[in-house]
């Protein structure tokens, strides 16, 4: 992972806290929002030495990340992403211990694909 201007990045800890605690009516307005910063900026977000891997499809059961950090799951071992509420985001967040520029794959009901929003 390459570090991003953090400027620029939105914090994920303040956006995963007004989503969990967003009113009924207006968590889908707020997920849409989100969902623009996300298009806006790319993912995984990067804050500091902290990798936010996000991943949206409200049909999705079960959501993992795999990559050189995980040995490619050769092992067995993916990370696996938490559901946020019924919004279809799902979340996880790896520390590094500095720089590093990894790569990454989704692994979204058992398929394996590239992160529809990372950014470049």
């Amino acid at each position: 992972m390459e570090k991003q201007d953090n400027r620029a990045t939105p914090s994920f800890p303040a956006w995963r806290h007004r989503l969990e605690h967003a009113a009924e009516p207006y968590l889908q307005g707020e997920v849409q929002r989100f969902l623009q910063v996300l298009r806006t900026v790319g993912t995984p977000l990067i804050e500091g030495l902290a990798v936010h891997f996000l991943y949206y499809d409200p049909r999705a059961q079960h959501v993992a990340v795999t990559g050189e950090f995980t040995d490619w799951g050769r092992t067995g071992v993916v990370m696996p992403l938490t559901p946020l509420r019924h919004t279809g985001l799902f979340h996880a967040t790896l520390a590094l211990e500095g720089s590093a520029r990894l790569e990454y794959m989704l692994v979204v009901d058992g398929q394996v694909i590239v992160d529809p929003l990372e950014g470049e």
